[in-house]
C-alpha cells in the first residue's frame, strides 16, 4: 500500500463526503496556513494521470491565493470523485496530530463563526478609530488674579475658552465667504407641476340672447361652426387622406385631418392628428363605435391671442 505522509489531505479524505464542501474549506483555510494548502495541492495534482483533469494555477500571493488554492484542490478530489477513481490514489496519514483539527464539524462550525464575529469587530474598531477624530486638548481656563488691574482681569476672561467649543458659522458668514472665493451659486429650483385641465362635464347648447354669450371654438365658415379633437395612439404609418377616407366612410361631414409633426429632440411612438368635423356629425364624432379600438380622443384647446 502507498503511504502519504500529509496531514492536510489526510483529514480533508477523512472527512470528504461526510460534510459539506464549504465547510471542509472554511476549515482548510483557517487551520492551514497558504504554504501546507499549496504542497497539498501540488502533491494531489502529482498523482493524477488522467485526461480533462483540472489544470493547477500557480497564483502570486495576495489576499484570495489562500482561498483559491484550497478550490482548485476541492476540485481536485471533486473530479476523482466523480471518475471513481478515488482509491487510486495512495493513502494519506498524519504524522504530527496537532496538524488535525480537534474538532468535531458542528463545534467547529461554531468555533468558525465566533473566529469570523471578532475579525468582523476588529475591523469596525478601526474603521472607527480611523473616522472618529481625537478630542482637542484645551488650554486650562487661567482665573483671573484680584492683584491684577480690572483691565488685565477683562482681558483674560475676554480669552477664556468656551466648554462648549466655537459657535457654528451663520448662513451670512458661509455666504460672505463664498462671494469672497468667487465660487459660482447654483439656482434651484422646483419644477412646476402642471395638473391635467379636468374634463368637460356639460357643454351649453342654448341659443342665449342676452348679455351672457359664449365663444365658439373655430368657426370654418361664418354660418357653421366645427367640432376640433386631437386624435392620438394611431399607427405610424396613418397618413391624413387614409385617416380622411376612414372619417368620411363612418358619416361625418366636412372632415379635415392634419398629422402633428415632432418638436426638435422629440420623437413619436404613435400618430396623433388634428381632426375637425361639422358640427352637425357631433354624434358619430364622439360615438366611440366610429373610432378604430385603442384610439383617444381629446378635445382641441385653441389658444386666443390677445
Amino acid at each position: 500500500m502507498d503511504v502519504r505522509i500529509n496531514e492536510l489531505l489526510c483529514y480533508m479524505f477523512a472527512k470528504y463526503g461526510k460534510m459539506p464542501a464549504d465547510s471542509i474549506k472554511s476549515v482548510i483555510v483557517s487551520f492551514y496556513d497558504g504554504d501546507e494548502i499549496l504542497c497539498a495541492k501540488d502533491l494531489c495534482a502529482g498523482e493524477l494521470n488522467l485526461d480533462g483533469a483540472p489544470r493547477c494555477v500557480q497564483r502570486r500571493k495576495d489576499e484570495k491565493k489562500t482561498n483559491l488554492d484550497t478550490d482548485d484542490l476541492l476540485g481536485l478530489v471533486a473530479f476523482l470523485d466523480e471518475r471513481g477513481t478515488l482509491d487510486s490514489l495512495p493513502k494519506f496519514v498524519a504524522a504530527n496530530l496537532e496538524r488535525i483539527p480537534p474538532l468535531q464539524s458542528d463545534v467547529l462550525d461554531i468555533c468558525l463563526a465566533v473566529n469570523r464575529i471578532a475579525v468582523l469587530e476588529s475591523k469596525m474598531e478601526q474603521l472607527m478609530m480611523n473616522y472618529v477624530q481625537p478630542p482637542v486638548s484645551q488650554p486650562p481656563t487661567v482665573a483671573p488674579s484680584a492683584a491684577k488691574p480690572s483691565a488685565v482681569s477683562d482681558a483674560a476672561s475676554a480669552t477664556e475658552v468656551r466648554p462648549d467649543g466655537p459657535e457654528p458659522p451663520t448662513w451670512s458668514t458661509l455666504a460672505t465667504e463664498a462671494a469672497k472665493s468667487g465660487d459660482e451659486w447654483q439656482v434651484v429650483s422646483r419644477p412646476q407641476r402642471k395638473l391635467p385641465k379636468p374634463a368637460i362635464r356639460v357643454r351649453g347648447t342654448k341659443a342665449a340672447e342676452g348679455s351672457v354669450t359664449a365663444i365658439p371654438r373655430l368657426p370654418a365658415t361664418p354660418q357653421q361652426l366645427i367640432l376640433a379633437a386631437f386624435v392620438g395612439r394611431l399607427h405610424l404609418d396613418t397618413t391624413e387622406e387614409q385617416l380622411t377616407e376612414y372619417l368620411k366612410e363612418e358619416g361625418m361631414k366636412g372632415v379635415v385631418c392634419r398629422k402633428l409633426k415632432p418638436k426638435a429632440q422629440q420623437t413619436f411612438r404613435t400618430a396623433a392628428f388634428y381632426v375637425s368635423c361639422c358640427i352637425e356629425s357631433a354624434d358619430l364624432f364622439y360615438n366611440e363605435q366610429c373610432w378604430p379600438d385603442g384610439v383617444e380622443l381629446r378635445d382641441w384647446v385653441f389658444k386666443r391671442s390677445s
